[in-house]
């Protein structure tokens, strides 16, 4: 078969226009922006984070009763106090004078630098609790679990509720929420939730690298994979008022850090 030079010309348009095309989206599907800020050592287990102002985040490790309060623009830590104990400790929430913080067996730490008053589950066996956020608007903690003490529920993403009026635990779980019904994989374990500034609860899922958002209702709004070189263990999440996002780091094989997006949608882009 004989090719006249316009067709092989045309042909040569076409394969380069296409390699052009497919590149450009290539690109934008993987280009995730952000700032990275490193941790010191001592924040080599930063489990918890809290938005407190514009130039600081409120943390917590998982084996010092210690609050830290860190420059969100460098991550010096700015200053520390001690609120107990040491223990395992996994979130931090802040209202006004009052800090929370959470135990990994769901005991919900409240302090004002004086006094401290403890609120525990109603059942500490095989329990385990990763993720604290202190809603405003309905003037509740929300608990994240981990892992359920059932082993035939833990099918099941569960988050608990705590009402700040009384201090205590309410007796049903606010949500419910099944993984394979809610598009996320069967090792999806929660180590952080928060509120983003739409109202949507972001939990997040250092265990399988995920990420799932849903509505106030407890409905799907959606969910993605997280890329494992960038969120090698993320453990803590809160936003801003404008929508920035926060995510810490655990030490792994870089140092503690903490990644800073402009918005969520950063990570669904």
């Amino acid at each position: 078969m004989v090719y006249t030079k316009s067709f092989i010309f045309s042909l040569f348009i076409i394969i380069l226009l296409s390699s052009c095309i497919g590149s450009k989206e290539n690109k934008e599907i993987t280009k995730i922006d952000y700032e990275r800020i490193s941790l010191k050592s001592e924040l080599n287990e930063i489990s918890g984070l809290h938005y407190l102002d514009s130039n600081t985040l409120l943390g917590v490790q998982d084996e010092k009763g210690k609050i830290y309060f860190i420059n969100s623009e460098n991550g010096e830590i700015k200053k520390t106090f001690m609120f107990g104990n040491n223990g395992d400790f996994e979130g931090i929430a802040n209202k006004d004078t009052l800090f929370y913080v959470l135990r990994s067996d769901g005991t919900v730490i409240k302090f004002d630098g004086k006094l401290t008053q403890k609120c525990s589950f109603m059942s500490k066996k095989n329990f385990d609790f990763e993720g604290l956020y202190l809603n405003d608007t309905s003037q509740e903690l929300l608990i994240a679990c981990k892992r359920h003490g059932k082993k035939e529920k833990r099918k099941d993403i569960w988050i608990y509720q705590i009402d700040l009026m009384n201090f205590s635990y309410k007796k049903e779980a606010l949500f419910q929420l099944n993984k394979k019904k809610f598009g996320v994989s069967p090792h999806f374990q929660p180590s952080a939730i928060s509120m983003d500034p739409k109202g949507n609860l972001i939990i997040l899922s250092s265990y399988s690298h995920e990420v799932l958002v849903i509505d106030k209702k407890g409905d799907y709004v959606k969910s993605t994979k997280l890329d494992k070189s960038i969120f090698e263990q993320p453990e803590g999440i809160t936003f801003s008022p404008d929508g920035t996002m926060y995510i810490s780091n655990e030490r792994k094989s870089k140092s503690p850090n903490i990644l800073i997006f402009e918005s969520l949608e950063n990570i669904f882009e």
